[in-house]
């Protein structure tokens, strides 16, 4: 969790970045710059930001943590500001306990929970244990509650005791191993075994604060400290409940690096009641279970995952592609993976991105985007465009542009937050050099953010630096993406180059799957292939607006053909619509911007700047 606070700031000043600080860097303690309460401040190392008070107030993004700032309410951060003790309170409760006990609790030695942290209280016969915890302010780490286990196992907190506290024992270093057990016995317990050990070994041992169940939330919300460790363990009760908070841990961590504790016992705690500490670390570190799934299932499992995929609603494709969404059987399912196809400089972009802006309302699921041409500023100035229907940068001043975002940043910022204050969607800030960190950051969208909607436009550009090998390596990588997690891709493509003596497929030409570019493994990908084709040099306007539509694969509904729908673009209005739409309201003829925002606001339908994929700036009134 990174957290700053303002309200003890001056304006204009140099401070320690909690991020860096968090990641062991900003030893100088001045990274981060505080501008002031309208500005917010910025870490010139890192990049994290804050942004302005007003800001915060509306979003309640004060406080982020590590990995998935979405998992974070503003109840939480309520709950932290109000429930949090006071340093005094904690004084209190440091005078009234204490650290040592005279013999092992539960078999644990009193130096193991005394470097845990961990204070005792002794009424009569009434043991009580207060296990701490803590956030970083600063860069600085603070007790803001405390766990409190009154044996034998009944259990309630004082002050704050929440997601904002993290793991228990987590720290800054990343180790070959983290071990994550199910409560703070365990987790003693764990840390006794280890050290009995005589051999060296890399390690961190943690626990979630919150109870077993929210173990997988917790991992979640430290998704990058946590999958930095090249092995994980989880070490769950040996019952039911255990059982079910494990199958959710294989939810949001990779298979090739969990493994399951092998426990013979309940527990760790078990093993030490059984005199068995000394086979606690080859139960968590040595010889823990692999759980690679090589998804083997009975035949009796598959009525209900029938069921439950039939249960899930599609998802309509925008107004202009309505004639489509009758092709599909009412729009795009889950599991579903979609290519589509167009030239270059054809206007791919200009529809999926109102593809996306419609999605981004109407779409019951959270998308990811990975723009590889655009930057976030860029893409979100794109969007914005698409909202006011204005062309933000191809304004002449700063002035003019910076006036179009303040005058609509309220319609702007229904685009951009749910009611909640949570973003929308996510976005890919930087492309990774190497591919395989970009699946790692599609992952983690998926796993970690929720998104179930993934974006890459256009992937040509990625697979030009890739050979044969490595195109099939990423687009099985995508289809996995689209089972295992149940995704809706949306893949954007060129066609390759025309051949000489033909129609160049730019001026509308004919074209079919075995002219998208790279590997004839694309091609064989996804479920649903989308092809768009326009004849950007046509000498009549209406033809050289209008974009035909062809689906040559349709494995979910079936259904395919050439020229199923055509889209046409208004150039006067920045927009883009059905063709029939079109047709039936004359946009061939002359509408005012008042007629036009009538019907747009009759139909609910949403304009576009189409000028994304221009490239040859010559060409006249193309999109």
């Amino acid at each position: 969790m990174y957290y700053i606070d303002t309200d003890e700031l001056e304006d204009d000043t140099k401070v320690q970045c909690p991020k860096c600080a968090a990641n062991g860097g900003d030893k100088s303690q001045d990274n981060f710059h505080y501008f002031s309460k309208e500005d917010g401040g910025y870490c010139f190392k890192c990049s994290f930001t804050i942004p302005s008070e007003e800001y915060k107030e509306e979003s309640n993004k004060n406080l982020k943590a590590k990995g998935n700032a979405q998992m974070i309410t503003s109840k939480d951060i309520d709950n932290l500001k109000n429930k949090a003790l006071t340093a005094e309170q904690v004084a209190e409760i440091e005078a009234k306990t204490f650290t040592d006990i005279p013999k092992p609790y539960r078999g644990v030695p009193s130096e193991v929970y005394k470097s845990l942290g961990v204070r005792w209280e002794k009424n009569g016969k009434e043991v009580s244990m207060y296990y701490p915890i803590t956030v970083v302010e600063d860069g600085n780490e603070r007790v803001v509650g405390y766990k409190i286990r009154k044996h034998p196992k009944e259990f309630y907190s004082v002050g704050y005791v929440g997601k904002l506290g993290g793991f228990l024992n987590q720290s800054n270093a990343v180790a070959d191993t983290l071990i994550i057990c199910s409560g703070e016995i365990d987790l003693a317990s764990a840390i006794y075994g280890l050290e009995l050990d005589k051999y060296r070994k890399s390690y961190n041992v943690v626990s979630s604060s919150l109870g077993e169940d929210s173990t997988a939330t917790m991992i979640k919300l430290n998704y990058d400290w946590v999958n930095a460790h090249k092995k994980i363990v989880a070490c769950m009760d040996n019952d039911e409940a255990g059982e079910k908070a494990f199958e959710k841990i294989k939810e949001v961590i990779d298979a090739d690096k969990l493994y399951k504790a092998n426990l013979k016992y309940n527990d760790l705690n078990d093993m030490l009641k059984n005199n068995a500490a000394n086979e606690i670390a080859n139960a968590i570190y040595w010889s823990p279970i692999p759980t690679i799934d090589f998804g083997i299932a009975g035949s009796g499992s598959i009525y209900n995952s029938m069921v439950e995929l039939a249960k899930k609603e599609k998802v309509r494709l925008p107004a202009f592609l309505n004639d489509l969404n009758d092709l599909l059987a009412g729009g795009v399912g889950v599991a579903e993976l979609i290519l589509l196809v167009s030239p270059p400089s054809v206007g791919k972009s200009s529809v999926v991105n109102q593809w996306i802006l419609d999605w981004l309302i109407n779409s019951p699921y959270k998308l990811f985007i990975v723009s590889i041409e655009d930057s976030k500023a860029s893409f979100g100035l794109k969007i914005a465009s698409k909202i006011t229907s204005i062309n933000i940068m191809g304004l002449e001043t700063v002035e003019e542009k910076l006036k179009v975002l303040d005058d609509n940043k309220e319609e702007i910022d229904q685009y951009l937050y749910d009611a909640d204050g949570s973003d929308r969607f996510s976005i890919l800030e930087k492309i990774p050099s190497e591919i395989e960190d970009l699946k790692k950051a599609i992952l983690q969208a998926v796993i970690v953010h929720g998104c179930k909607i993934v974006v890459v436009d256009p992937l040509s550009a990625l697979l030009a630096s890739l050979s044969n090998e490595q195109q099939v390596d990423l687009m099985a990588f995508f289809e996995g993406l689209k089972r295992d997690y149940e995704i809706i891709g949306i893949l954007c493509l060129h066609t390759r180059k025309s051949g000489s003596g033909q129609k160049d497929i730019s001026e509308g030409a004919d074209y079919g799957e075995s002219d998208i570019r790279g590997s004839s493994s694309i091609s064989g990908t996804g479920t649903i292939t989308i092809m768009l084709s326009r004849d950007k040099y046509a000498e009549d306007e209406i033809e050289r607006n209008t974009t035909n539509i062809s689906v040559p694969k349709n494995r979910s509904a079936s259904k395919t053909g050439r020229n199923v729908a055509k889209v046409y673009y208004s150039p006067e209005h920045s927009t883009l619509f059905s063709y029939e739409y079109a047709q039936t309201n004359n946009f061939f003829k002359d509408v005012t911007p008042e007629e036009l925002k009538n019907i747009l606001d009759d139909t609910k339908a949403t304009p576009v700047v189409g000028n994304d994929d221009i490239d040859d700036v010559e060409i006249i009134d193309c999109f």
